[in-house]
């Protein structure tokens, strides 16, 4: 799967990590639930291994795990 494949199946870009791996997520349409992956640039090609599946209410209870922790520098 490249670059056009990903944004014909409906995925978006969401940032790009530190080791320069570009994160993708979309909708699944199921609920609140969301499909995400890595994508290679340099290879043009999604790393397999990397699709992952969760939801919103998931995220939100993380975000709210991360500043937390941030808060209390743990």
């Amino acid at each position: 799967m490249n670059k056009q494949d990903l944004i014909n199946d409906g995925y978006k870009y969401i940032c790009q990590t530190e080791n320069k791996m570009e994160l993708w997520a979309k909708f699944t349409g199921y609920i609140d639930i969301i499909s995400y992956l890595c994508y290679d640039s340099d290879n043009d090609t999604v790393l397999k291994q990397s699709r992952k599946i969760t939801s919103m209410s998931e995220l939100k209870v993380l975000s709210e795990l991360k500043n937390k922790m941030e808060e209390v520098n743990i």
